[in-house]
């Protein structure tokens, strides 16, 4: 771990970038959103079991507000769930490694959340970079220019609203992000929608997401665990009227 936290100075912002073998777009991920810190921010990498030279580029960045953190190459959500749990921040962003932070985007959806204190998301729009190597030109044309509530790297969060739904399923590997979304939609969470550019989403070779298969498969769990989730509470509700009701 590099970077020391100031435990008497509460930032008012914490940045998640979990990343794996992530040297090609990391430190450009990392330069977007430390343009656009405070000074008592922080962001915090981390390192998934990385082979390759990302903890070195991120390490020689050399910015205090830094902290890269050395998780258990557990996936995606275990590393976002590590950095929820070290977040100091109040507000709470997630960043993949290979996107990036438009300019002027954290003032936007801060200051949503300043105006709406019983909001606990805003969230903006979604610009499509589409690399030489893109495998679906297509689906980035479809999202270019896009609201998508679900997609959390256009998103800023409360960070108490995401701890009290438990943060990131560990066991999806594809659709965490929706997952998340919809626990946060069953808990009440408001979503403040903002006219702002809030992140640049890229598209290559190396998405996770090109596997269509894989994308639709995740999706059916992620559904079922939604209408599992909605069949339990029902069933709750039905305990509880006939108890009271006795």
């Amino acid at each position: 771990m590099t970077g020391t936290p100031d435990a008497g100075n509460r930032p008012e912002l914490t940045v998640v970038i979990p990343v794996r073998d992530g040297e090609r777009f990391i430190e450009q991920a990392i330069r977007s959103v430390l343009a656009q810190l405070g000074g008592g921010d922080e962001l915090l990498i981390l390192d998934d079991g990385s082979t390759d030279g990302t903890a070195a580029l991120a390490a020689a960045i050399g910015d205090a507000r830094t902290r890269i953190i050395a998780s258990q190459a557990k996936g995606v959500s275990a590393a976002r769930n590590l950095g929820l749990a070290a977040a100091r921040g109040e507000y709470l962003a997630f960043l993949d490694h290979d996107d990036v932070w438009p300019p002027g985007r954290h003032q936007k959806l801060a200051q949503a959340l300043r105006d709406n204190p019983a909001a606990g998301v805003a969230y903006g729009r979604i610009r499509v970079r589409a690399e030489a190597d893109a495998t679906q030109p297509g689906r980035g044309a479809r999202l270019d220019g896009q609201h998508l509530p679900t997609q959390i790297g256009a998103s800023l969060f409360r960070t108490a609203a995401v701890r009290a739904v438990g943060g990131f399923c560990e066991e999806l590997r594809i659709g965490e992000d929706i997952d998340l979304h919809h626990r946060l939609t069953e808990a009440g969470v408001i979503a403040i929608r903002c006219e702002c550019e809030a992140l640049i989403y890229r598209m290559h070779g190396s998405n996770v997401t090109n596997d269509d298969a894989a994308v639709r498969q995740a999706l059916i769990e992620v559904a079922r665990r939604r209408l599992s989730r909605a069949q339990r509470a029902r069933v709750q509700s039905h305990v509880e009227a006939q108890s009271g009701s006795e």
